[in-house]
């Protein structure tokens, strides 16, 4: 039951990371003259970073430990970058 709440979490962090770098492309990559992207694209992306990120060992208790760091890091992310785009 726990691993179907993990991968449920991982999947509804992975389209919220998406959502997040379609806007920070959107305020960063765009005006430079890059086409937007969009979710599926995001998605894409962010499976091409994930090939470089080094896994750690995961038990039950660091797999909840590692949902809430990436919770934390993503919202993190997208608060710099949403008031670097106000400071533009």
């Amino acid at each position: 039951m726990k691993a179907l709440v993990c991968i449920f979490f991982e999947i509804v962090l992975l389209i919220v990371t998406a959502v997040c770098l379609v806007d920070m492309w959107g305020w960063f990559i765009s005006p430079l003259g890059v086409a937007p992207i969009i979710i599926p694209q995001a998605i894409g992306i962010i499976a091409v970073m994930s090939i470089f990120t080094p896994l750690r060992g995961k038990d039950e208790t660091e797999l909840l430990i590692l949902i809430f760091e990436k919770t934390i890091r993503i919202a993190l992310t997208y608060l710099t970058g949403y008031l670097a785009s106000i400071a533009m």
